[in-house]
């Protein structure tokens, strides 16, 4: 709560990494159990935060794994924050991404399957590995 309050103070808007992966291998789906209890705690307690994203520059996952995670990711923040039907666009959290894998390949087969769900991209190039 400090932290977005701190944000929300200073007019300065969050994005949190859902940092926390939990995966039984690279080839496997999320686990969305904690993140569903976490984003249902953010919308119980009115935390305000900008956006979501998944992880930091993880060991290469299967891209098709990847993008479901990410879809299933906005629809989780879709039927939470528009439970009731009536939030507006500035009320749901944004779903941000894939800074996972700097690969360009890996980016443009990921691209089109995460389109209609992304509302935000990420994208990490780094001069000798990506």
């Amino acid at each position: 709560k400090q932290i977005v309050n701190f944000t929300t103070a200073n007019d300065i808007d969050l994005v949190f990494g859902l940092d926390a992966m939990n995966r039984a291998n690279d080839n496997s789906p999320e686990n969305f159990t904690n993140i569903q209890e976490f984003l249902q705690y953010t919308y119980d307690n009115k935390l305000k935060v900008w956006g979501f994203e998944f992880g930091n520059e993880l060991p290469k996952i299967n891209v098709t794994i990847d993008a479901n995670d990410y879809i299933k990711l906005a629809g989780i923040i879709q039927s939470i924050w528009n439970s009731t039907g009536k939030a507006t666009r500035d009320e749901v959290p944004r779903v941000c991404g894939n800074d996972l894998n700097p690969d360009a390949g890996y980016v443009q087969e990921w691209l089109p399957i995460v389109k209609d769900y992304l509302d935000v991209y990420t994208y990490h190039n780094y001069d000798d590995s990506g």
